[in-house]
């Protein structure tokens, strides 16, 4: 008899056993939602809405036979005719950023003929010359980033610079054209425009060629 409980004892536990190692526990779980990122190329470019993103007003003699500028009529090319020695002509030639550009450091070279141009009178408050070989071609900066994060976004169209006085000349003289070329480079990148120009001058040149 005593065999008998023992053997059902023993029945007994290892049944218990059985059943504790067969059960399973589920443990609580939580799935987050999925943070998806997507990344785009932003663009450093002057006002695509415009024909020319550098342009000046169209010019006109007045009644008094002075050059006036029409700022309604804009133009990337004009011919001035019968300049009188050492005249000086109003001028406006005109940067446009694109208002959705990345902020950008701009520059402008200025190409002309040092034997007869006298002056040329730079919109100082908005431009730098950063460099001028003292030969007819002098490299601007302007003063401050342009793009899509101005303040204002009439700071992204920029007036070079203001009026081009001529030397005396003789009569007939042919009078070289005043080039005019605008560039732009990532701002992020540079602290100055002086380190963005010394940085991307080879570029710079073979853009404006």
């Amino acid at each position: 008899m005593k065999n008998v409980k023992l053997a059902a004892t023993l029945g007994a536990c290892a049944l218990v056993g059985a059943v504790g190692i067969g059960s399973t526990f589920a443990y609580l779980t939580a799935k987050t939602n999925e943070v998806k990122n997507t990344f785009t190329i932003g663009s450093v470019h002057f006002d695509k809405s415009l024909t020319n993103a550098l342009d000046e007003s169209k010019a006109y003699r007045d009644k008094d036979g002075m050059y006036m500028l029409d700022e309604k009529t804009r133009v990337a090319e004009q011919t001035y005719t019968d300049i009188l020695p050492g005249e000086e002509i109003a001028k406006d030639p005109t940067i446009h950023m694109g208002d959705d550009s990345e902020m950008a450091w701009v520059f402008a070279e200025v190409k002309y003929d040092p034997s007869q141009v006298d002056m040329i009178n730079y919109n100082k408050g908005e431009w730098s010359v950063i460099n001028d070989d003292n030969n007819g071609t002098v490299i601007l900066a302007h003063n401050g980033q342009l793009g899509k994060y101005v303040s204002d976004k009439s700071y992204n169209d920029s007036v070079i610079f203001e009026t081009v006085k001529f030397k005396d000349m003789e009569n007939d003289t042919k009078i070289s054209p005043i080039d005019i070329d605008g560039f732009a480079i990532q701002a992020s990148a540079y602290a100055t425009p002086e380190d963005a120009y010394k940085a991307n001058v080879v570029v710079f040149e073979k853009a404006i060629q």
